[in-house]
């Protein structure tokens, strides 16, 4: 039998191949990038080609929704819209609000276990993500989240920014009465 620890939460299984030494890293940059987003730095990162959309791959079609990579990516920062591709529903466009945070949520993300499939998470080529035409069939495949309640990063210098860390199968939590 499995350990709590080890067993997935909210759905999303979570696990890589990453030494402690390397989530430690992990952390540190995530942490110094975050300190460098609430205070207004400039952040050193790689250029994102066309800035914040995230091609997301293998995916498990069966399982995935725009909803669930919503609370996936929203944990690094503000997701704008998410499309699962009608043509090839092992992969979605994540649109986030500004550039480091796509790189947050690439840099985390990618090659963790998602619903039983290490997920690929890279800069995409389109500059955002196009909404269905009126009229025209999306099955729930798209999503559009600009005005959710649910963003965590819509204050210039939010706390939030320093509570960003790679995944791990630990559930903190807080604020509890």
């Amino acid at each position: 039998m499995k350990s709590p620890l080890s067993m997935p939460l909210a759905g999303f299984p979570l696990s890589g191949s990453a030494s402690a030494a390397a989530a430690a890293a992990a952390a540190a940059s995530s942490a110094a990038l975050g300190a460098a987003a609430a205070g207004g730095m400039r952040l050193s990162m790689p250029p994102m080609q066309n800035g914040c959309v995230l091609l997301v791959s293998n995916l498990n079609e069966e399982m995935v929704t725009p909803d669930a990579l919503f609370t996936l990516f929203g944990v690094y920062g503000d997701v704008q819209r998410v499309k699962i591709l009608f043509n090839k529903k092992d992969s979605a466009l994540v649109q986030m609000s500004e550039r480091h945070q796509a790189f947050l949520a690439m840099t985390h993300l990618d090659k963790m276990r998602v619903f039983g499939k290490q997920i690929r998470v890279t800069p995409s080529k389109h500059h955002n993500v196009q909404l269905p035409k009126e009229g025209q069939p999306d099955a729930g495949l798209t999503k559009d989240y600009t005005s959710s309640s649910l963003h965590r990063f819509k204050k210039p210098g939010s706390k939030n920014y320093q509570n960003i860390y790679p995944p791990s199968p630990v559930l903190h939590l807080s604020n509890i009465p």
